[in-house]
């Protein structure tokens, strides 16, 4: 296990310029979610582009891949069979940039260190995490027990909560486990199970959903949990945010 998460450290360090760059081309695409009565953009034409953008970047690396009709896009490391699968979820829509911007909200800055610019944190870098999970469990050829998945949606941040509605569902009939990348998404839809603000948990499910609400900061401590010794997540895991 320790040569693993080694490996998977050296790996994240050496793919760091890799995830900014996906970090800011993902930044620099605006994806408001505007509904619309169109089935072919339900949310807009722009977050279907960066939608399709992940997805065909999915399916370069060799990925399985899915678009569930434009609100929800799969992205999975073996298939997208929810019955073996721990999935991590995230989201492309952001909120309209309003009021005064010192840096601009869609042409990423790097200031301090940080990437500043409308849905750098919430929640296109939960993203890039989750697609470079993938990538390195299938690079460094890392064999887990469940298929693993990423799920992207359209429209977290407005009232129509379609994935949303699409991720309670599949997760709570036949997922055994999911893993939700950002603190807040959810709460929305796994209420009973989430705790507060002030900490990165993952509980234990047996057959139930298992939570985990991972931060940019915690790629490894993610991917330790997916390639637990028996190829599953057995304990429980917090940290302090």
């Amino acid at each position: 296990m320790n040569n693993i998460i080694e490996k998977a450290n050296a790996y994240f360090d050496s793919k760091k310029d890799e995830m900014l760059d996906l970090l800011i081309k993902l930044v620099n695409m605006k994806s408001v979610a505007e509904p619309s009565l169109n089935p072919d953009y339900p949310m807009g034409k722009d977050v279907l582009k960066v939608l399709n953008f992940m997805l065909d970047k999915g399916e370069k690396e060799g990925f399985v891949i899915k678009d569930y009709d434009h609100y929800v896009g799969g992205i999975g490391l073996r298939n997208l069979d929810f019955k073996e699968t721990i999935s991590l979820v995230g989201h492309l829509d952001v909120v309209p940039a309003i009021g005064e911007w010192k840096y601009e909200a869609y042409n990423a800055t790097i200031d301090h260190g940080c990437v500043i610019g409308r849905g750098a944190s919430d929640d296109k870098s939960a993203a890039v995490i989750g697609f470079y999970i993938l990538k390195c469990l299938k690079e460094l050829n890392i064999q887990t027990k469940h298929n693993i998945a990423l799920l992207l949606g359209t429209c977290e941040e407005i009232v129509v909560r379609k994935d949303q509605i699409f991720l309670n569902e599949v997760t709570a009939e036949i997922f055994p486990i999911g893993i939700l990348c950002l603190l807040s998404f959810p709460k929305q839809i796994h209420h009973k199970r989430c705790c507060g603000d002030g900490a990165l948990l993952a509980i234990l499910g047996g057959n139930q959903s298992v939570l985990l609400f991972i931060t940019p900061h915690f790629a490894t401590e993610a991917l330790q949990l997916l390639i637990d010794e028996d190829g599953s997540v057995i304990k429980v895991h917090a940290f302090p945010l």
